[in-house]
């Protein structure tokens, strides 16, 4: 088949971002089975150098920046701005060359604000469309709600409305939906109502199989991961900074903060126990070096892939429901918690307590062999895209 891969960013398993690790991976089964071409924005310097993987012939790319961003949220005031800075023009003439070009089987669109290129179908209606929904955008708008008042709870309510339009309308354009755990499938189907099939990809989260072993730090350390641009992501850590000085845990371990773009506020928190590591080359070495891993999360929607990275690294894993929900929401494995003071005695208790710690890991293993393999999401893909003869 040939299929026409169209992302919102480049799909890599370098990348430094848990959703373009997994899209990565989806590309790496797409190339080895099929004829491929991939359709991206590119938005920084980072994603050019990965461009080098793929090849030169099946690669067509729109770069994306600050400016063209904000021509795309100016040209399109229906759209909330999440969708609007991915409406481009280039990129909806460059699809159409390229399904002429190529005579394109299928579309493998990545993330919901793909999802408005399905208006495709209707110039190539023998076309697939099949999209991929790395979580469900307006629960992530609904929690925000919660989080609002005054003025700000107007605007984010008027965007929640927009979101689920949207999202529902692009959705039900599609052949087939994908969503990477049970529970976003049920909310899809839930919410949306949807008569196209909802199918669970068990996503790919940085490692399989793998040697990780990686000594560890000279002191313990607890860590947080995630891309630091994300207003959850940084949320979550000044939380967690905010736990670690407050109950005195210097006493007992570094705090290190993993992940790009850390503000300039956890900057100027950092001190000679509390560490940022900005973009790392192998985030898996970092990670592994540290002790446990803890995620306060208060906001965000879909399945923590930052959360199962850790948890296959061997790292006990603390989070709230939020940080389990589609991995472990009933806490069988992963312990949860959701005070501050929860987390303080978590984190001692896992510190302290080697047999305890041990336990965690071993049923942590457990569950991800048990539910998040990939064999089971390369299944999916052969019967979304079957070999041809």
């Amino acid at each position: 088949m040939n299929i026409l891969h169209i992302t919102p960013y480049v799909p890599s398993k370098k990348t430094s971002h848990a959703g373009g690790v997994c899209m990565g991976k989806e590309s790496e089964w797409l190339r080895s089975n099929h004829e491929y071409h991939l359709l991206t924005f590119v938005n920084d310097r980072t994603e050019e150098g990965l461009l080098k993987e793929f090849d030169h012939g099946t690669v067509n790319v729109v770069r994306s920046n600050v400016i063209t961003k904000a021509i795309c949220a100016l040209i399109h005031p229906t759209l909330p701005p999440l969708f609007a800075i991915r409406a481009s023009i280039s990129f909806s003439l460059k699809l159409i060359g390229l399904m002429k070009k190529y005579n394109i089987d299928a579309i493998h669109a990545e993330y919901t604000s793909m999802g408005q290129y399905a208006w495709i179908k209707r110039l190539f209606p023998n076309t697939v469309f099949n999209l991929v929904e790395h979580d469900v955008t307006y629960q992530s708008f609904e929690r925000k709600l919660e989080k609002t008042s005054g003025a700000q709870r107007i605007i984010t309510k008027r965007a929640l409305n927009q979101v689920a339009r949207k999202e529902s309308r692009w959705c039900r354009q599609a052949d087939s939906v994908i969503a990477l755990s049970d529970k976003d499938k049920r909310l899809l189907e839930n919410t949306y109502k949807l008569a196209a099939p909802v199918y669970v990809l068990n996503p790919y989260y940085g490692i399989e199989g793998e040697d990780t072993k990686t000594p560890k730090r000279s002191r313990p350390t607890i860590c947080f991961i995630g891309q630091m641009s994300r207003s959850e992501n940084n949320e979550a850590a000044l939380r967690l900074i905010n736990i670690y000085l407050k109950n005195d845990l210097a006493s007992l371990c570094d705090l290190r903060i993993i992940g790009a773009n850390p503000s300039e506020e956890i900057i100027r928190l950092c001190n000679d126990h509390i560490s940022a590591s900005g973009f790392v080359e192998d985030i898996n070495k970092d990670i592994s070096s540290c002790s446990i891993a803890v995620f306060p999360l208060l906001a965000g929607a879909g399945i923590k892939l930052k959360v199962l990275l850790a948890a296959s690294l061997s790292l006990p894993v603390i989070t709230t429901q939020i940080g389990a929900e589609g991995i472990d929401s009933d806490g069988k494995a992963i312990s949860l918690a959701n005070t501050d003071e929860e987390f303080a005695e978590e984190i001692r208790r896992l510190l302290l307590d080697s047999k305890y710690r041990q336990e965690i890991i071993r049923a942590q293993s457990e569950l991800i062999q048990d539910k998040f393999s990939w064999e089971k999401s390369a299944a999916l893909l052969s019967t979304l895209y079957p070999p041809t003869e």
